[in-house]
């Protein structure tokens, strides 16, 4: 009792540098921590003498940005901002199309953090680093914008228009994580409030959610590539890791967490803090069904990073408890194909992304509420294609529906894809290298 009690203050005490927004959503986790995975030994997250910073341990190494020079040439030069570390497929079809055509020079200008440039070395792009990145001497052609959460100050300043002919907004989102339109076009507009698109490429429910605030002749409803992978790699059955034999006959179930812990636009809904203990505890009791917990790369860092709400041997705890389940895996590969491809439904936050991508597999989906909070959801407009649980009994329910076999929601689900994802072919990224280079060349 003397050290749970310690611990809460800790927790208040961490989470108040965010005004205390976490601190009751994390205690759970922490027990979990110290109960479960650490057997009572003073080794649970937040038991530390001083704030921990993942740097501190993994050092973030600049890379040596000496052959990152941008090589000068007389083709098109085109630039594709690439929004996060773990994001590469809402553009990678797109920097495909540029990059074999012999027109362009085409390079991905992302952070100088590890994170990035391996990926950026996995899949053979050109790129260089923002930090280094001047726009005034570079005088892009076409710069594709991908992100509208935040804008880089290298890139979006007052008068940068002088130097960059023309400007894209690629969305890379299929969805507004906002809880109202005016809300999204507050950061819409305060992110590109310099850059001025001359173009804003959008799917379906960002396009209806920003009428009225864009010129409508600047608007463009148009597929996004990030749903060429899904259309492209899913369902190959590619060979899922070794450690993944353990699920083999079972009823599967994907269970993926949104992200954003102290980012620039409000976030609700996070729910690991409740239903981390009570999922574990569910399939020690159900051998007989198998569980992938892929969180998102991006939370993870937060949690070690930002809340300093797991410290890393929590996490390679965490990670070494899945590994000895007979029947749960921890998610980390490059991307959700063979998670996708594995598994027989999908748990998720309720307002993560996922939502939406995840329809392109047919498969049922159970958007998880907090019961302590009102949330707002996302996508309302299909909204009633989805099972909902408010609490794990709730979640219970959707399981053993999956096992037996049931999914009255099917039919919805289809109706949602269709209204939401506007092309499904593996050819967005074409259709949106052939819209810039047209709109380019006109008039020219």
């Amino acid at each position: 009792m003397f050290m749970k009690k310690i611990l809460y203050k800790l927790v208040t005490f961490l989470s108040s540098m965010s005004n205390g927004k976490y601190a009751g959503k994390m205690i759970s986790m922490f027990d979990f921590c110290r109960d479960v995975i650490c057997k009572n030994k003073k080794v649970f997250a937040g038991q530390i003498h001083e704030r921990m910073d993942i740097n501190n341990i993994i050092p973030m190494k600049k890379e040596n940005i000496s052959h990152r020079v941008i090589e000068p040439t007389d083709n098109i030069k085109v630039r594709i901002v690439y929004p996060s570390g773990c994001s590469w497929n809402n553009i990678h079809t797109l920097y495909e199309e540029f990059k074999k055509d012999d027109r362009f020079q085409t390079i991905v200008l992302v952070q100088n953090e590890p994170r990035f440039v391996d990926i950026m070395k996995k899949v053979g792009c050109n790129f260089a680093f923002l930090d280094k990145y001047d726009v005034k001497t570079d005088l892009p052609d076409i710069l594709v914008a991908t992100d509208y959460s935040n804008s880089n100050s290298k890139i979006s300043f007052s008068d940068c228009r002088k130097y960059i002919k023309k400007v894209y907004s690629a969305f890379p989102n299929a969805v507004m994580n906002e809880e109202t339109v005016e809300i999204h076009w507050k950061y819409v507009h305060n992110a590109y409030k310099y850059l001025k698109p001359d173009y804003y490429l959008l799917d379906p429910l960002p396009y209806e959610g920003l009428k009225g605030f864009i010129d409508a002749s600047r608007l463009v409803c148009m597929g996004n590539p990030q749903f060429d992978e899904i259309f492209n790699e899913v369902g190959k059955r590619h060979s899922s890791p070794e450690s993944w034999k353990k699920l083999t006959g079972k009823k599967v179930f994907l269970w993926a967490t949104d992200h954003g812990i102290n980012e620039s636009y409000p976030k609700n809904g996070f729910t690991i803090d409740l239903y981390l203990r009570p999922l574990i505890d569910y399939f020690i009791n159900h051998p007989q069904e198998g569980l992938i917990f892929r969180p998102h790369p991006q939370f993870v860092r937060e949690m070690l990073k930002a809340g300093h709400f797991w410290s890393c041997s929590d996490l390679e705890n965490l990670k070494r408890y899945f590994s000895d389940s007979t029947n749960m895996v921890w998610d980390d590969t490059f991307d959700y194909c063979c998670a996708y491809d594995s598994c027989d439904a999908l748990i998720v936050d309720a307002n993560c992304s996922i939502t939406c991508t995840f329809l392109t597999t047919g498969k049922p989906i159970c958007r998880l509420l907090r019961d302590d909070i009102d949330e707002w959801l996302i996508s309302p407009s299909i909204s009633d294609c989805y099972y909902y649980a408010k609490g794990m009994k709730e979640l219970e329910s959707f399981m053993d529906m999956i096992v037996r076999g049931e999914d009255e929601k099917k039919p919805l689900r289809e109706q949602a894809r269709q209204k939401v994802i506007l092309n499904f072919d593996g050819k967005n990224g074409k259709r949106m290298k052939e819209f810039i280079v047209n709109d380019f060349f006109k008039g020219k």
